[in-house]
């Protein structure tokens, strides 16, 4: 009588649904990490423009006045500063009220609670014709000043 042997291994179709599974695992894996992502980029934001607003105070107690544009703001920050934000759009400024207040903003990617902070500016302020960033929650902007 003969004994039949048999190849110890996997089926094809077992090893197509374990790819099946890893696939729609690592789907829903990205999905999450893409909302950590923006999160990690707004807070950058908000970090980079309040170390700007501490530069922009050295630079008023030393002048008298803002500087009227971010061209001369950089000149006197140098590398210090960070005038981009995470993805390489420029931080909107604005010096008025003959450079003694400032607006300072980005838009964000919505990733954050950043439009709750107690200095954020929701309107443009009296006095500022105008600005390159929607100030309003509604438009995800964030803007600071004085």
């Amino acid at each position: 009588m003969k004994t039949l042997h048999y190849k110890k291994g996997f089926t094809l179709v077992e090893m197509l649904i374990v790819i099946a599974i890893i696939a729609i695992l690592a789907s829903v894996a990205l999905v999450s990490v893409g909302g950590v992502r923006q999160s990690a980029r707004d807070t950058k934001r908000v970090s980079d423009i309040s170390k700007l607003q501490q530069q922009l105070e050295v630079y008023y107690s030393q002048n008298g006045a803002y500087p009227a544009d971010l061209a001369t703001f950089s000149a006197f920050a140098g590398s210090e500063a960070n005038f981009t934000d995470p993805l390489n759009d420029p931080y909107a400024y604005a010096a008025y009220d003959n450079d003694q207040k400032y607006l300072l903003g980005i838009n964000m990617e919505g990733g954050t609670s950043a439009e709750n902070e107690p200095n954020e500016v929701d309107a443009l302020p009296t006095g500022l014709a105008a600005f390159s960033i929607s100030c309003t929650e509604a438009n995800l902007g964030y803007c600071v000043g004085n």
